[in-house]
């Protein structure tokens, strides 16, 4: 790469071609640090994707059967929105900036080659999880397609989907802990510290659980087809209860919550078949809330005083007891 003309700067490395990040940004400049930046003229937008380090904050980035390559924004916590990074690559069609997509994201890395937006489809929505299979988020998953197609994918970025022969599969892992109750969010121009009511209220379920000698697990499914890893909030083996917190108890965050437990518990059934589902919130729903849930054949479960209780199904205050 070489500069030419002033401040334009020509391209010339080849897929495959192997550069040091801080040589990239020597020449275009950019941000060093982060999975997307762009040159400092604007022409430029810098794509980093690594397996071992995405994967590590619910970035499921790799190529799929269609010839594309699905990339998750940027975002480490919360839902990931349209701005800095995201917003940048979105409009990359508008501002006529090339995408460049390099495997690695620190220290050598090696140049995939040049990407554009599906034109029609250009991202999706998908959840996963926070850093260190923290909470479940909404991210985005940019559909990106090689400009050249002949372009194969490389040794070390091919990255194929689940064998369909294989199946959908799932495993019982640890429930984190999270130290991290609050975070800065942004919404539009409006700047404002809002809690993570969830992540506090299963924090809070996961120490009345472990006083009461009741085993607090989560689940990791990986569904066939499908890029993304999803985990569950709360799962008690010894009850063969599944659960699903909600920060409020509305009835939007009711509906999807058995929504959301309808889902998990198709893939879980079979690993279970005694599983029943709730829903952790954090106060007691309006009656008719409570009727809901009940007519989807869960339970309701929220804090009170220093326990927990259920309805319509007694079950914490059944293993409490047991345990004691």
């Amino acid at each position: 790469m070489k500069s030419c003309g002033g401040d334009k700067l020509a391209w010339s490395l080849k897929p495959g071609d192997k550069i040091a990040r801080k040589d990239l940004h020597n020449e275009f400049e950019g941000s060093r640090q982060g999975g997307m930046t762009s040159a400092a003229n604007q022409t430029e937008v810098f794509l980093f994707t690594d397996k071992k380090i995405g994967e590590q904050h619910g970035y499921f980035d790799g190529w799929q059967p269609d010839g594309s390559f699905d990339y998750t924004g940027t975002g480490q916590r919360g839902d990931q929105e349209f701005k800095s990074g995201n917003k940048t690559l979105l409009n990359h069609w508008i501002s006529n900036a090339r995408v460049r997509l390099f495997d690695g994201a620190k220290g050598e890395i090696t140049y995939i080659g040049e990407f554009e937006l599906d034109r029609e489809a250009p991202f999706k929505y998908a959840d996963a999880p926070e850093t260190n299979n923290g909470p479940l988020r909404q991210v985005i998953v940019f559909k990106l397609w090689p400009v050249d197609k002949k372009l194969q994918p490389l040794n070390e970025v091919a990255d194929q989907p689940n064998d369909p022969t294989q199946g959908t599969s799932s495993e019982v892992v640890d429930l984190e802990r999270h130290n991290v109750d609050a975070y800065s969010v942004s919404e539009g121009e409006r700047n404002q510290f809002a809690e993570r009511k969830e992540a506090k209220l299963v924090k809070a379920f996961f120490e009345f659980s472990r006083r009461n000698s009741i085993s607090a697990k989560r689940n990791k499914i990986k569904i066939t087809g499908e890029k993304n890893v999803l985990f569950t909030d709360v799962y008690l083996p010894d009850l063969s209860l599944l659960i699903e917190a909600k920060g409020t108890p509305t009835r939007e965050a009711i509906r999807m919550a058995i929504g959301q437990l309808t889902d998990y518990r198709r893939f879980l059934a079979s690993a279970d078949p005694n599983l029943q589902c709730a829903i952790l919130l954090p106060s007691k729903p309006r009656e008719d809330l409570l009727e809901l849930i009940k007519f989807a054949e869960m339970t309701a479960i929220w804090p009170e005083e220093q326990a927990f209780v259920s309805y319509p199904r007694e079950v914490l205050q059944q293993t409490a007891d047991q345990a004691a």
